[in-house]
């Protein structure tokens, strides 16, 4: 977990620094669940964060093809 948040943090490396805060913290947050079995829905993040699906798939996909 803390991999994921210094990458996150970490604007020189990161793919992810192209994103909002928002969008960050949807992923890293949609990530960490992820990691620990916990199975939620996208959309239910989607709506909690109010940022599109699409947003946090791509964030989500820049992230784990960077780790």
């Amino acid at each position: 977990m803390e991999k994921i948040l210094c990458y996150s943090c970490n604007k020189t490396k990161n793919k992810l620094s192209q994103h909002n805060p928002i969008s960050i913290a949807s992923t890293t947050f949609y990530y960490v669940l992820k990691q620990h079995n916990v199975n939620i829905d996208i959309k239910f993040i989607s709506h909690i964060f109010n940022i599109s699906n699409v947003t946090i798939i791509k964030s989500y996909n820049n992230l784990t093809n960077q780790i």
